[in-house]
């Protein structure tokens, strides 16, 4: 049975493949048909990767000057790259964990640049994303979670933003 489990306040839901769940609040379950009792503000769902905020720049009429500019909250590198290409990416963000910024909640943060270095551990390959900040600072990100020493490793820029 495949559980995804999502926190809300006090309220903990566990999801199953057959589309079942209960909600349990304290002492109290709620079930199946009786959830429409109860009302959720947030859900916080688990993420492990870091995201990316983009600030989009609208042009009117193939104008020199941008009419707005919006955000877009994307979950790849592929979908930035794409933004960023098509020159209308004002400024990035990372919006990355506590456990790859080496704190207890989500930061965000400028992006700069955005390097990739490939290494081999066991028989096994493996990425490490270096997002570079506008503070002089960077954060690393392993994609296996093999933590390889980042002095071991030779990283690519695959993405220059400032």
């Amino acid at each position: 049975m495949n559980k995804v489990d999502f926190l809300c306040n006090d309220i903990s839901f566990i999801f199953t493949a057959i589309y079942m769940f209960n909600a349990k609040k304290k002492n109290i379950v709620i079930h199946e048909q009786d959830i429409s009792m109860v009302s959720l503000a947030i859900v916080e769902l688990p993420v492990l990767d870091p995201l990316f905020m983009c600030e989009i720049q609208e042009f009117e009429d193939e104008g020199r000057k941008p009419s707005c500019v919006t955000q877009k909250l994307v979950s790849n590198f592929e979908s930035l790259a794409s933004i960023a290409e098509s020159h209308k990416l004002k400024d990035a963000y990372l919006l990355s964990p506590g456990h790859l910024n080496k704190s207890e909640k989500w930061a965000l943060h400028r992006l700069v640049q955005i390097r990739k270095a490939e290494y081999f551990h066991e028989g096994c390959s493996g990425y490490v994303y270096r997002y570079d900040l506008d503070n002089g600072s960077f954060i690393l990100h392993d994609l296996n979670g093999l933590n390889k020493n980042q002095n071991e490793l030779i990283f690519e820029t695959i993405l220059k933003l400032a």
